[in-house]
């Protein structure tokens, strides 16, 4: 009947942990809206020390605070020691206390320190040199650095210019003025001399030679000049 009304009021079970209403459908009205928000926040799982492939039950304590400040164990290396300029000495460059000069215990390192120049190549007892002993005194080279010991500056930029066309310094030759040819140049002063003749014979002169040059081109001369000298054609 239209004046039926309910007995009580309906009961109102409180909120559980997770929605009751179930996930609408695609079918769903648009004004669909979901019951209250679960009361039980999902926990956080901080990341552990090491590795693990166990789920933790309940989460970890909250992450370090993270300082601005470096710890210690990041804290920087203390600064190198400052780099000098005197050489570094062999630790071994130091005198024997057992050195002295053959035939004299009294003359050792300390007498070869007084006068290095003339007494370091003094003999021991077993025939070694005092410089070998007595190092300190006969002096030691210093050890290697590791650093350069002489620093060379770049040299001064070129004074000149260059230039796309060549300068006069640099420019090509001229072309040469003979034509190359196949027949080979002889010298001009390759010739007979019409004065030439055998000695105390006018008539064998250069003709006579070149009738038979290899003996006859080392024939003398009236004026004593050989004939390959004056016949040279």
């Amino acid at each position: 009947p239209e004046d039926y009304v309910p007995t009580a009021a309906p009961a109102v079970a409180p909120p559980t942990a997770m929605p009751t209403t179930p996930e609408p459908s695609a079918a769903a009205p648009e004004d669909y809206v979901p019951t209250v928000a679960p009361a039980v926040a999902p926990p956080v799982y901080a990341p552990t020390p090491t590795p693990t492939t166990a789920e933790p039950s309940a989460p970890t304590a909250a992450p370090a605070v993270i300082t601005l400040e470096p710890t210690d164990l990041y804290a920087p290396s203390p600064a190198p020691a400052a780099a000098t300029l005197e050489p570094t000495l062999d630790p071994d460059c130091v005198n024997s206390p057992l050195w002295f000069k053959n035939g004299d215990p009294s003359k050792n390192c300390d007498w070869v320190d007084e006068l290095p120049d003339p007494r370091c190549t003094v003999k021991g007892p077993d025939a070694d040199l005092a410089e070998n002993s007595c190092r300190a005194s006969c002096g030691c080279p210093p050890l290697p650095s590791s650093e350069p010991t002489t620093v060379y500056a770049p040299s001064p930029a070129p004074t000149v210019e260059r230039t796309m066309e060549p300068t006069s310094q640099y420019a090509p030759s001229p072309a040469p003025s003979v034509e190359t040819t196949s027949e080979p140049t002889l010298d001009p002063d390759c010739v007979n001399s019409p004065s030439w003749f055998k000695k105390d014979d006018p008539s064998k002169h250069c003709d006579w030679v070149d009738e038979l040059p290899d003996p006859r081109c080392s024939v003398k001369g009236q004026d004593g000049g050989l004939a390959e000298n004056s016949c040279r054609a």
